[in-house]
């Protein structure tokens, strides 16, 4: 009897060592969790933040390609323009020259015609 008494107790304080064991595994693995959980929430919030930061940088980006691509059509419409301007002064020039042409055959004519009268005087 006092062997099986003995036995019972031995059991008994194996058990409760175990459950003493089991319950300080219990509170590191809870400790783990949440500091697993801690970082994790630490890091969804860095990635939220990340997410935040590329979404305004898209809409930067965005927005400069949409000023440049405006940039690019004023720029488009400058240098029509400016060919447009360019054929006209052309045209001026070949009137300017055709006009100088004429004066210059205008001059020879009223030369001539002074010599003309010059000489039938």
């Amino acid at each position: 009897q006092h062997w099986e008494d003995e036995k019972a107790t031995l059991l008994q304080q194996y058990h409760q060592i175990q459950l003493e064991q089991m319950s300080s595994r219990e509170e590191q693995y809870a400790t783990q969790v949440h500091d697993l959980q801690s970082e994790i929430n630490d890091l969804l919030n860095e990635q939220n933040t990340h997410e935040k930061e590329y979404n305004l940088w898209e809409i930067e980006k965005e927005n400069m390609l949409e000023r440049y691509n405006h940039k690019v059509e004023e720029f488009q419409r400058a240098m029509d323009d400016l060919e447009k301007l360019n054929s006209e002064n052309a045209e001026y020039l070949k009137k300017v020259d055709k006009l100088e042409n004429q004066m210059e055959e205008l001059r020879n004519d009223l030369a001539e015609a002074e010599e003309s009268r010059v000489k039938f005087s």
